[in-house]
């Protein structure tokens, strides 16, 4: 019985399936690159406000203490006294609260400095985190339930 195909045919397919699979896997990483975006994520961009105001006007001139507007701003948002207008630092996504989550004697501060804009350690940031951890108790937690209640 003669072949009804070219023996060229069983490679084309093969090529062709693989790349469909090549192209599917790029777009899904794609997607993933794009959904981690500053476009997506709004990190860097302007947030219209109904009454325009200057953090740095607020914050360093007045010193009014952030959780007079925001009630669950500890250590999280970057430099306000230096943002001009309601400016969102960044990207927000779990994996940006997760990282101080599982990491806090890299973030935490003494208690009296935890709305100090321009604050500096005294000493290494790994040494003096790791004691104040300690000291205060903190258990990181990366439960779910730890921020979606």
């Amino acid at each position: 019985m003669p072949q009804i195909f070219h023996r060229s045919t069983n490679t084309l397919s093969k090529v062709s399936l693989a790349g469909i699979l090549l192209l599917v896997g790029g777009l899904i990483g794609l997607a993933m690159l794009l959904g981690r975006s500053s476009y997506v994520t709004r990190a860097q961009e302007y947030v219209e406000q109904p009454v325009q105001f200057s953090h740095l006007h607020h914050v360093l001139d007045d010193g009014i203490d952030c959780r007079y507007c925001h009630t669950s701003v500890e250590t999280c948002h970057g430099r306000v006294d230096q943002m001009p207008l309601m400016k969102q630092e960044n990207s927000l996504q779990m994996e940006w609260c997760v990282n101080c989550h599982r990491n806090p004697q890299n973030y935490v501060r003494p208690r009296e400095e935890v709305f100090t804009m321009g604050y500096r350690p005294s000493e290494d940031q790994a040494t003096l985190g790791a004691r104040l951890v300690d000291a205060y108790k903190i258990k990181p937690s990366t439960d779910c339930s730890t921020c979606h209640r």
